[in-house]
């Protein structure tokens, strides 16, 4: 089986995408052939040789794919620091790549786990994208354009390229981008979506566990998807470390996957105490936060839920937090 994979990264997020490409090595079946593309701006050849270096955990073909980022000097920049302009990339992914015909794309803040093989495979045919939903996007109100059945979050794409070239997908990106400007919240992701509105095929939360859910338990304990969302954690193929928190630099949960893979790649590091103790902290202020939002939860005379229900919803959170604590290294 063959499969093609690409991400779009500059000189500032080689680390992560080292831990991601380490994590599909690491799990790929053997009998897999696969390609990577890595579409990128200013990589240096110093980090070029540290990516072609995990070549030794399993044998691939890495292609870099340079872009002139000047095409994107006229589109808005992002509203956070952990988002650039490489986002962007994937628009040109059809038009770069003309001999392919279906690609997975990934974002460099991922951790993939076996079973990457099944998710390719999915039929997408008549579809742009196959895609998972953006569990936030339900209590997000930011976002001025909300004119959507469903909102799909765009770190996972699963892309038919021969569709998006028959129907010129990238040229309309960047049409939607020139005409909304600002007022696509999340840019890329939701350039996307409304690009890609009715041409989306769904695929199961655990393809895409998007981790900030589970740094908001008021948001998780009432989400319209609770009962998914828990069965995704438990058993996650791809980890998403979605929103500014992220597992090199700060606690998040699942943060154990992160560490693991990131040994494999030229980047493992010995953490000193201090670092340790930082990390430590942070997951105890966490807990914190969920013990008041539970007791929220518990007296808010708001919420109309029978006492039954609550009890229920609490069991289920309180067994998953500290089964993530269990999980969770602070190495």
């Amino acid at each position: 089986m063959d499969i093609n994979i690409c991400f779009t990264t500059d000189n500032n997020y080689i680390r992560p995408l080292c831990s991601t490409m380490a994590s599909i090595l690491k799990n790929i079946k053997n009998e897999t052939s696969l390609h990577i593309f890595i579409l990128e701006h200013d990589v240096s050849d110093e980090n070029k040789n540290k990516i072609l270096s995990l070549k030794d955990i399993k044998d691939c073909e890495i292609s870099f794919v340079k872009i002139n980022i000047s095409v994107f000097d006229n589109f808005p920049d992002f509203q956070n620091n952990y988002i650039t302009k490489t986002a962007y990339f994937r628009f040109l992914v059809a038009d770069l790549l003309k001999n392919v015909d279906k690609i997975l794309y990934l974002d460099c803040d991922i951790i993939v786990l076996p079973g990457i093989e099944e998710l390719f495979m999915q039929d997408i045919t008549d579809f742009y994208i196959g895609a998972v939903e953006d569990v936030a996007f339900y209590f997000d109100i930011l976002c001025p354009i909300r004119s959507f059945d469903t909102y799909i979050n765009s770190g996972v794409l699963l892309i038919n390229l021969k569709k998006w070239r028959q129907e010129n997908i990238s040229q309309k990106l960047f049409e939607a981008v020139e005409k909304y400007g600002a007022e696509l919240y999340y840019l890329d992701q939701t350039a996307i979506n409304l690009v890609c509105k009715g041409k989306i095929k769904l695929l199961e939360l655990h393809y895409n566990v998007q981790v900030f859910i589970l740094l908001q338990i008021c948001v998780l304990l009432n989400h319209p998807l609770r009962k998914r969302l828990i069965q995704s954690i438990k058993k996650p193929k791809i980890i998403h470390y979605t929103g500014k928190k992220k597992p090199w630099n700060s606690y998040c949960p699942l943060r154990k996957y992160y560490l693991k893979y990131e040994k494999l790649t030229p980047f493992a590091t010995d953490y000193d105490f201090k670092y340790k103790l930082k990390i430590f902290m942070q997951f105890i202020f966490l807990l914190l936060k969920d013990f008041y939002f539970i007791l929220r939860f518990l007296l808010s005379p708001i919420i109309k839920i029978s006492q039954k229900q609550s009890y229920f919803e609490i069991t289920l959170f309180f067994h998953f937090k500290f089964k993530l604590f269990k999980q969770n290294s602070f190495s």
